[in-house]
């Protein structure tokens, strides 16, 4: 049954056009999602609950990457924290 739905997943993201450039099972939406919620800040302890996974430990090697995104945004939150701590309006 298994290899039934990842078949046909397969098959669904061809017709839309979306390359598999790496091997691809049914668990890579679990990675992508997990990954995207650690992007936009989820505590890790949070990010560990979601997928099932009984510490950080196990969570935290496969979703704690840095990202250029990350970067720029942490460099965006840390801009924001001394402009508001000089009484500086910021426009992003």
């Amino acid at each position: 049954m298994i290899n039934n739905v990842l078949r046909s997943t397969k098959r669904a993201l061809r017709r839309a056009g979306v390359e598999l450039t790496a091997p691809f099972k049914l668990n890579t939406f679990r990675k992508s999602f997990a990954q995207n919620d650690a992007d936009n800040g989820t505590p890790a302890r949070t990010l560990a609950k979601l997928p099932g996974h009984s510490d950080t430990q196990i969570t935290m090697p496969f979703y704690n990457r840095v990202t250029d995104a990350n970067i720029r945004e942490a460099t965006r939150t840390t801009n924001r924290l001394f402009a508001s701590a000089r009484g500086v309006k910021n426009s992003g």
